[in-house]
């Protein structure tokens, strides 16, 4: 086994698609986290199908899992399909998504154990198309998650169900991550980077890590759990074709996108302090100079929505106010629809009359 310095983050990486596993290798890579393949029952799928073919039970992971665990602690990141095809071998696997299930039990039975007492463990789930409503629902809510691991074996059945009862050390251990595999290339940095500040501003002070690798003491910063924010702008340009994040995706067997309003933007995520400033030059940048082929002029109207798949905070009103008023102002139609959640908190920010004009409630 190589030599690696503990604090360093490790990461497991398993996906099908060859080249989001180049890409995902280059970027860990450069960002100093390390692909642990030394496990490869977490690693390989080669491997982890074979395996599934001759054992036909999910025990071999759970002991490579545990194994990892006490070599190196738990895997600072797991990077994954959401749904992985274990082939004609595999059994009960009609979903293709036993492979997920297997890895979230193995660490839940972990967690009820303590062995992940002080442990941050970060999903980024791969995700297509048909997927993508369900998984922003896992991004803004982690234990939701609980509702796709039911198991013939009830003990973990009643270890589920005592978590729904009490979700809050489950949503401290774990985040989830959605990214459209449409959009991996353009947005996976951008996860990562946000992860590790995530990370990093969360430990403790004498976890956390100088930058030349050594650990040394920082003073204590009283910061509170929450996801990474991870924000898609979504804009649908007729029946068949919608723009994530700049990209084009169909929408023929994509019921999220399908159930957007033709010609209106959406925020599909979190939209927060971290990230406003970014989130805000997108919109501008795509209003201003155009999306795809699509070109805005004066008299169109620019929607964009604050739905029920988007999470924000009331710093969003810094940028909303700077948008609306200044940067978007010669537009002559221009409105925030806004969900009822979404609208409490622009209501009771600062700087909310600024924008109280353009905003209208989705309710």
């Amino acid at each position: 086994m190589e030599n690696n310095p503990p604090q360093k983050k490790r990461a497991l990486l398993i996906t099908d698609n060859s080249a989001h596993a180049s890409h995902a290798r280059s970027v860990l890579g450069k960002h100093n986290i390390i692909n642990a393949t030394e496990y490869e029952s977490l690693s390989s799928l080669n491997v982890i199908r074979k395996s599934f073919k001759d054992t036909r039970n999910t025990v071999f992971i759970r002991k490579s899992f545990s194994r990892m665990v006490n070599d190196w602690g738990p895997p600072f990141l797991i990077i994954l399909d959401y749904r992985i095809d274990l082939g004609p071998e595999s059994i009960h696997d009609s979903d293709h998504r036993k492979l997920l299930r297997t890895f979230f039990i193995s660490l839940v039975i972990m967690m009820k154990k303590g062995e992940l007492k002080n442990a941050r463990i970060n999903f980024i789930l791969l995700t297509d198309k048909m997927d993508f409503a369900e998984m922003m629902n896992f991004q803004k809510n982690p234990v939701a998650i609980l509702d796709i691991l039911q198991s013939d074996n009830q003990e973990i059945n009643n270890l589920i169900a005592g978590i729904r009862q009490d979700p809050a050390e489950f949503n401290r251990i774990f985040s989830i991550i959605a990214l459209p595999n449409i959009a991996f290339d353009s947005s996976f940095e951008k996860a990562i980077i946000a992860l590790i500040k995530e990370n990093d501003t969360s430990l403790p002070a004498e976890q956390q890590v100088a930058a030349d690798g050594a650990t040394s003491p920082k003073p204590a910063k009283k910061t509170e759990p929450a996801e990474p924010p991870v924000a898609h702008i979504v804009f649908r340009i007729n029946d068949t074709l919608a723009y994530v994040d700049g990209t084009k995706v169909p929408t023929k067997d994509t019921p999220a996108l399908r159930s957007l309003a033709i010609g209106q933007f959406y925020v599909l995520g979190r939209w927060e302090n971290k990230n406003q400033a970014e989130v805000a030059k997108s919109f501008g940048e795509y209003i201003t100079k155009g999306i795809g082929e699509k070109r805005f002029h004066q008299n169109d109207e620019i929607v964009i929505n604050l739905s029920d798949h988007c999470t924000i905070d009331a710093t969003v009103i810094a940028s909303l106010v700077m948008l609306f008023t200044k940067q978007l102002s010669m537009y002559n139609t221009r409105s925030i629809v806004v969900s009822y959640k979404n609208a409490d908190i622009l209501e009771k920010g600062s700087g909310f009359i600024l924008i109280k004009k353009y905003v209208r409630h989705a309710y």
